[in-house]
Parts: structure tokens; sequence; C-alpha cells
């Protein structure tokens, strides 16, 4: 019984999402994203990491790595408005709830070109903002 128990703890633990961040409530990709409308690129993706939290998603931000095409489809599919210049993205500000950001090591980088993406919207009309690292081609959203 008590061998049982063991590899039944093993098992919830190894089961696990690599890709949530620390600080993130167990709340899986998929129910997170659903809860937003909030499709993922129909292009393979790198480097993906989310923290969700509430019940079942107050807040979902979403990081990935992708090809420039796909990026630019991706933000013409949720009618992203022009990439307007962003020089320090993801500084502490009181204009942004950003407390999260520097758990999941989502920082500025010198030398990196960043644009913010007004205007994205998902299936069930929730707003995210979106910042491209585009040295990097990263992804960056969190909804409002």
């Amino acid at each position: 019984m008590i061998v049982l128990a063991g590899l039944i703890a093993v098992l919830v633990v190894g089961c696990a999402d690599a890709r949530r961040y620390d600080g993130s409530q167990r709340i899986g990709l998929d129910t997170a994203t659903r809860s937003f409308g909030l499709e993922l690129p129909s292009c393979e993706v790198q480097s993906l990491g989310y923290a969700a939290g509430g019940a079942p998603a107050a807040y979902l931000d979403l990081s990935f790595r992708a090809p420039g095409e796909c990026v630019d489809r991706y933000l013409a599919d949720h009618q992203a408005g022009p990439g307007v210049p962003e020089n320090a993205p993801f500084a502490r500000s009181e204009l942004t709830d950003n407390a999260r950001w520097p758990a999941y090591g989502w920082e500025n980088h010198a030398g990196h070109s960043y644009l913010s993406y007004p205007g994205f919207r998902t299936s069930t009309d929730q707003t995210f903002r979106v910042i491209v690292d585009r040295t990097t081609r990263t992804v960056y959203l969190t909804s409002d």
C-alpha cells in the first residue's frame, strides 16, 4: 500500500507542465487559453511558457518564439494594430500590472528591438497586451 501511494505521488508530481512559469496556479494551458478564447499559432513554436491564475483563469501570460511570417500572420489574425516601438517594455511601471514578469524571465535586453501591438483580440473579444522582441522573434502576451 505504501509503495502504491508513493507511485501515485511520483506520477502526480511528474505530470507538472514544464511550460508553466513559477508562481502560476495549477491551471493547464488548454484550460487557460480556452477561457480566454485564445488559439496558439498554427505554426511550430519554441520556448513556450505560460502562467495563469484565477478560476478558471483571471489572467494569462504567455510567451513563445516563432518564425517571423508566423508571428506576422498571428498578429493579423487577431486584429493587432501596427507595431509601435517600445524602448523598455518590461520596465516596472505603475501603469502596467507587471509584477509577475520578472519571475518569468521577461526582461529588457540591451540592443534588442521591441514593438508593442495594440488591439490584439481573441475569438471571445478578450484583449491582450502584446510585445514582440524583433531580435529573437519572441512574442509576449499578457491579458488585459
